[in-house]
């Protein structure tokens, strides 16, 4: 009899160190998640931000923005341009203020993944050659 329950209290035992060790790894694949996510989302604000300023840089010495958007692979859609590169979506919107001495050319560049926006970068340049007057 003593036997007997020497060998039930091992059993209850075993099972709680079981359980213990499962409960352990339960948050450790929490927090593996989410170390993960978090990478992830590194990677394509980093991404964003460099493609973003390439763009930015490109757009600011560029004479034809459409023609430069349009080699870069974007796509005209709804009055904006816009194109997917890995887990990333990149859209530009081109906007012209003229002027009497010359004209404000503003680009939008917005970068989002399918959660959130993560980069947004406003682009302007001043031409000058005002407004003809006849």
């Amino acid at each position: 009899m003593k036997h007997t329950s020497q060998l039930h209290s091992l059993l209850v035992e075993i099972m709680v160190v079981v359980l213990f060790f499962s409960l352990c790894c339960t948050v450790i694949l929490e927090v593996f998640a989410a170390a993960w996510n978090q990478n992830r989302t590194a990677e394509d604000y980093n991404a964003a931000m460099l493609e973003g300023q390439n763009l930015a840089d490109r757009l600011y010495v560029s004479e034809d923005e459409e023609a430069l958007l349009s080699e870069e692979g974007f796509a005209l859609e709804n009055g904006a341009w816009s194109k997917k590169a890995d887990r990333v979506t990149y859209t530009v919107t081109l906007s012209d203020e003229p002027g009497a001495a010359g004209s404000l050319q503003k680009a939008e560049i917005i970068a989002a993944n399918d959660s959130k926006t993560l980069l947004t970068l406003q682009v302007d340049r001043f031409v000058q050659g005002g407004l003809q007057n006849e």
